[in-house]
């Protein structure tokens, strides 16, 4: 051993033993044993850093091939000895391989592991982080070593519980953010190819993303069905052509597509119901088969005739749109023109929120994604100004709210 090395060893351990022999603790006020104790925590945290860095360069000389593995020098048991070390300055084999496992977590998280060197973080919080760390892995691993100075600066200002709550949130963002990554890159893997057969016949080659495939899925058969409602006839292919030509020939210019429209008759006791078409049918299949249409509810009383009709509809109506698209000429998020925009409900459909003017805006798409798969949240008051929240919870930015037709700036004089 580097005779400097040694002597620096050898030293502080003399000192330690001298400093605990040397201290009548029951004499110690308790000011002072506060104190003593609070330096003892920082002398081991640094004595985990310094422990440690010798463990990091042993590896670095091991994966050179200029040394021994640090787990086979380090970790001694002798045979039969219950895992105990076979000498006492030597760590058992399970607290060499934990040293071990700790250099090469931290070898890829350099801020981390420079604040662990300075003593800055609990061992309980090096060795929280090493063990998550050992559960990730592709891309989940990548995105959790590159917050690396996030990560380092909330392990030196919290503590234990505080970092392990924190280490849960941390990464159920980071697996968002992942899906918010998949989910654009599928969007801009799109694509639509189309051409013609040598006899005439058209063809079509059509690849989406999960979240607007199953979108056209539903209203193409949604269609389809009602169109064999409709004509008595069995579902076929043909069918969910024709609704696709329907949808696209007959959007109102492309940026609305007809929702089929299903009327529902039931007594008071709303036990029965029947189709459009005719056929009985129970209220609860409609409901499921209803997801992406208009549903007109007549209610039948005792002598018959009709006590009320009621309409319950997801997507907003024309005059709601209008009135949308007087209010926000753009999106408020995004800055997108309205025809690009969609109607989100904020308070979301499947929650309870009706489709009623004061719960519906108009967003882009990205931001439409966002809020419902980004963890995004927004809240709006009865002016309508927003309150837009990360998925943290934490308020990005309030948003205005929209400034009447009549009070806008207009070109010329």
């Amino acid at each position: 051993m580097n005779s400097l090395v040694g002597m620096a060893a050898g030293g502080l351990l003399a000192e330690l033993e001298e400093a605990k022999g040397s201290v009548d603790l029951g004499s110690v006020s308790v000011a002072d044993l506060t104190d003593l104790s609070r330096r003892i925590t920082k002398g081991q945290r640094l004595l985990t850093g310094f422990a440690t860095d010798v463990t990091r360069e042993m590896q670095a000389r091991s994966d050179s091939g200029s040394g021994p593995e640090p787990e086979d020098v380090l970790g001694g048991e002798r045979p039969g000895n219950g895992g105990r070390p076979d000498r006492p300055d030597r760590p058992s084999r399970a607290e060499a391989r934990r040293l071990t496992r700790r250099a090469r977590a931290l070898n890829e998280l350099p801020a981390l592991a420079a604040a662990v060197s300075a003593g800055e973080v609990m061992t309980e919080i090096i060795d929280l982080v090493v063990h998550t760390l050992g559960e990730l892995s592709g891309d989940r691993r990548r995105a959790f070593v590159a917050t690396d100075e996030t990560v380092t600066s909330m392990a030196k200002r919290r503590g234990l519980d505080g970092f392990r709550r924190w280490l849960r949130s941390h990464l159920d963002r980071l697996d968002k953010q992942a899906g918010l990554e998949i989910a654009a890159r599928q969007r801009a893997a799109s694509s639509l190819t189309m051409g013609s057969r040598v006899d005439g016949m058209g063809w079509f080659n059509a690849q989406a993303d999960p979240q607007r495939a199953e979108e056209m899925r539903r209203r193409i058969r949604a269609l389809a069905h009602q169109l064999a409602d409709t004509r008595d006839q069995p579902m076929s292919d043909q069918l969910q052509f024709e609704a696709l030509y329907l949808l696209i020939t007959q959007a109102n210019g492309g940026a609305h597509p007809p929702r089929p429209i299903v009327a529902v008759l039931t007594d008071a006791a709303n036990t029965a119901g029947e189709t459009w078409g005719g056929h009985p049918v129970t209220p609860e299949a409609v409901e499921r088969a209803c997801c992406d249409a208009d549903l007109w509810h007549v209610l039948i009383g005792d002598t018959g005739l009709p006590l009320a009709v009621a309409r319950r509809a997801r997507h907003a109506t024309p005059a709601q749109r209008l009135a949308l698209r007087v209010l926000y000429p753009l999106c408020p998020l995004s800055g997108e023109p309205f025809d690009r925009c969609q109607i989100h409900h904020v308070t979301w459909w499947e929650d309870g929120g009706f489709t009623d003017l004061d719960n519906l805006l108009p967003v882009s798409t990205e931001w439409h994604h966002r809020l419902h798969e980004g963890g995004w949240t927004i809240k709006m008051a009865v002016d309508r100004s927003l309150k837009v929240y990360r998925p943290d919870g934490t308020l990005a930015r309030i948003v205005v709210p929209p400034t009447p037709i009549t009070r806008r700036p207009r070109d010329g004089p």
